[in-house]
């Protein structure tokens, strides 16, 4: 059977690892997602590159606290700056989720308690777990930094798997304080889905011969192959749960192989691979603020996102083809734009590239911002310059962007900055 490993609430059950207090009251994790790195205070945030971790990014960001308080860091003048990343369970009686800003999470719940995420913290516990969890599953993929799956055919009998999964939660918990949610099933989407089921802090083990039973109640939405575009027309239709999608195979078949493969999954048809090594397929950075109606500053902001990204990129030593831009507007719908490159991977390349792509996204001029993205992806690792005509000023570029990265590196990324990323 493939089993699903999902760690609940993880960054406040890290938390709570080395902090007993916070066991049991309303707590959340949570970043401050806004223009911290555009100003003054960015010299206060600590930038640094840690090894992938399966699908889960190396590249991250946190706030170094002398005094452990959080106020320093979400405080802006009378204002609280910040989203939730992750709530517990105590939290999320009282409505506060992911995503939740905490200026209405504290109107939700006063006395809730607020942690700075502390990713290298994080990280570091999610490769212990690995190391654990590698020594008890013989086949182990990890799939972000809080959940694994692991393959049980031939080492536990299935009538065995329950008993075994028991054990295991218990014994994670033991090892490390931490409560996962385990399920299992014949296939990824289904094992995932069991896991669901079972939060918080237990197990759920589906047979071949229960699939049907187990999903006919599921929400569609419920499983993670049905996105926004799938789940909205199955509901024109009337397909309102899990049951209701394998009735209904001509709607799937309208999605192509997607559509046909999932319908394999439901019923328990379609095997899973388990990757010891989930290779990354892209790297970014976002960042959410005030809107504003300046355009060299919003520009501005993108080429500070694009040295952040081009330091991480660079450390993790990946050479990225594709770059997609994106730029949010406070009334107007979000605007992208995909750009392959055949140049040789540089700060300065991706600061030209963005310079293009933010010329020909702005569409709405007289809409202010409020949000900017920017991801690398399509990754070669032969790092090899394309152009005939740029080849020599590429590896020229190339050759000063290791040397910053590795300055950056030894003395905190905001030791060096270009001017057009300061403000006049």
């Amino acid at each position: 059977m493939i089993i699903h490993i999902d760690f609940d609430c993880f960054f406040v059950s890290a938390e709570r690892t080395r902090n007993k207090a916070l066991c049991g009251v309303p707590a959340v994790s949570a970043n401050r997602n806004d223009a911290a790195i555009f100003g003054s205070n960015a010299l206060k945030t600590s930038s640094k590159a840690q090894e992938s971790l399966g699908a889960f990014s190396g590249a991250c960001y946190y706030n170094k606290f002398g005094d452990g308080s959080w106020r320093d860091y979400f405080l802006e003048g009378k204002s609280v700056r910040g989203v939730v990343v992750a709530a517990s369970y105590e939290a999320r009686k009282y409505n506060i989720k992911t995503g939740t800003t905490l200026s209405e999470a504290l109107k939700l719940c006063p006395e809730l308690r607020i942690l700075p995420t502390d990713m290298p913290f994080y990280m570091s516990l999610s490769r212990k777990t690995a190391e654990f969890l590698e020594a008890r599953i013989p086949i182990l993929e990890q799939y972000s930094i809080d959940e694994f799956f692991g393959s049980l055919d031939g080492f536990i009998n299935e009538d065995e798997t329950l008993r075994y999964l028991r054990n295991l939660q218990a014994e994670i918990n033991k090892e490390f304080a931490l409560p996962a949610s385990i399920g299992a099933s014949v296939n990824k989407s289904l094992a995932k889905l069991a896991a669901k089921s079972a939060k918080p802090f237990g197990v759920c083990v589906v047979k071949n011969s229960e699939i049907k039973d187990f999903i006919e109640d599921k929400p569609i939405r419920a499983l993670a192959g049905i996105g926004r575009q799938m789940g909205a027309y199955l509901e024109r239709y009337g397909v309102k749960t899990l049951g209701d999608v394998t009735r209904a195979p001509s709607l799937l078949d309208s999605f192509g192989k997607t559509g046909r493969d999932l319908l394999k999954e439901l019923n328990g048809k379609a095997a899973s691979q388990i990757a010891h090594k989930t290779a990354r397929k892209q790297m970014g950075i976002s960042r959410v603020f005030d809107p504003i109606l300046d355009r060299q500053e919003a520009l501005r902001r993108f080429l500070i996102l694009c040295g952040h990204l081009a330091y991480h990129i660079t450390m993790s030593k990946r050479e990225p083809r594709a770059f997609t831009f994106s730029v949010g507007y406070r009334n107007s719908p979000s605007e992208h734009i995909t750009i392959r490159s055949d140049r040789l991977f540089s700060e300065k390349t991706l600061c030209n590239l963005a310079k293009e792509a933010f010329g020909a996204i702005d569409k709405n001029p007289n809409d202010p911002i409020n949000f900017l993205a920017i991801s690398g992806g399509d990754f070669n690792d032969k790092p090899t310059s394309f152009n005939m005509l740029s080849w020599q000023d590429d590896y020229k570029n190339r050759a000063i962007n290791e040397a910053l990265s590795k300055t950056r590196a030894k003395y905190g990324y905001s030791v060096i900055t270009y001017s057009k990323q300061t403000r006049p």
